[in-house]
């Protein structure tokens, strides 16, 4: 009898140590998945509301632009990043006069560094309204120079009741629908391509 009750007793001590001994394993692993997920939290960026890439893909005329963005990485700039950018934005019918969709895209993965570059000559690390850029023009003496994202620069002057924004090599556009403000950055629509390889 004592050896079947000394048995008995042995269970539950065993069962109990190992419960504890689990118990120890679980607030172990549950510290380890709790920091883990802090960390993640940390390193994971959360989209701004209302950024500019935002207006982009809710401007209907400019979806090329959306995917060219897209395939250059270049998306996830203007959809985490403060800035404040500033987007002149080529409005689907210009790609569309130059290059047939299925060659632009094409071009564009087989360049992919070279289209990079054209395409941050569009960008400008700073928050440039429409009335800005009148207004530095007329300061100016009738011409104003910003440096883009790529490091080239852009020329404005007024042609007629115009805005024109000239690119590096010398391409010109208007500033048609301008002053779409996002809550990093500001975009203008142009109708014409400024920038080149």
């Amino acid at each position: 009898m004592n050896s079947k009750y000394f048995i008995i007793l042995f269970i539950f001590l065993s069962i109990g140590l190992t419960s504890c001994k689990d118990d120890k394993t679980n607030d172990d692993l549950k510290s380890l998945i709790e920091e883990s997920i802090n960390n993640t939290n940390d390193a994971v960026k959360k989209p701004l509301l209302n950024n500019i890439y935002s207006k982009i893909t809710a401007t209907a005329e400019l979806s090329i632009l959306e995917k060219i963005l897209d395939s250059l990485d270049l998306k996830n700039t203007l959809i985490y990043e403060k800035g404040p950018f500033t987007v002149f934005a080529v409005k689907d019918e210009v790609f569309n006069s130059f290059l047939e969709s299925d060659s632009l895209f094409s071009a564009i993965s087989e360049n992919n560094e070279e289209w990079k570059t054209i395409m941050t000559t569009y960008i400008i690390n700073d928050r440039i309204s429409s009335v800005d850029i009148f207004q530095k023009i007329k300061k100016n003496g009738g011409i104003y120079q910003l440096e883009t994202s790529s490091g080239r620069f852009l020329k404005f002057y007024i042609n007629e009741n115009d805005i024109v924004v000239e690119g590096p090599k010398g391409l010109t556009s208007n500033i048609g629908k301008s002053d779409i403000i996002g809550v990093n950055g500001i975009l203008h629509v142009i109708d014409n391509l400024i920038g080149s390889h």
